[in-house]
Parts: C-alpha cells; structure tokens; sequence
C-alpha cells in the first residue's frame, strides 16, 4: 500500500485549535524540519563526494542519475 501524498498545509495548517493542538503540531514540525535538513546535508554531501570524483576521472557528472542510497565504490 501506497502513501498518500499530503501537502504542507494538509499536515500543518490548523483551524481554531487549542494550545495543545498546536503544541502537537508543532512538535511534529520540528522532527519534520530535522528530518528534512538531515536528508539535505547528508544527500549533498554524496553529490559532492561524487561531483569531486567525476570531477578527477575527467567524466561528465549526470545530476538526474544521482542516487544518494548507493554505496560509494
């Protein structure tokens, strides 16, 4: 089964909710937020790693073929 694709405002945006309400959802922003910037720094530093490689073997690097999960040979 599929995820499905909610928005920003689908998981975030509230409509008179209470203190708690909003404390919860904010608790959940912020894991989203460390989330989101742990893929960011860990997914650039591969691309560098393999930008510099490329760079040195004198081969064109092709970003739409990036893929951060593969293993560095």
């Amino acid at each position: 089964m599929s995820k499905k694709y909610q928005s920003f405002a689908d998981q975030f945006y509230l409509e008179d909710a209470s203190f708690f309400q909003r404390l919860k959802r904010d608790i959940k922003l912020l894991f989203f937020l460390a989330k989101t910037t742990w893929m960011w720094a860990t997914g650039g530093k591969k691309m560098r790693e393999e930008f510099d490689h490329s760079r040195q073997t004198g081969e064109p690097f092709y970003v739409d073929r990036f893929d951060p999960a593969k293993k560095q040979e």
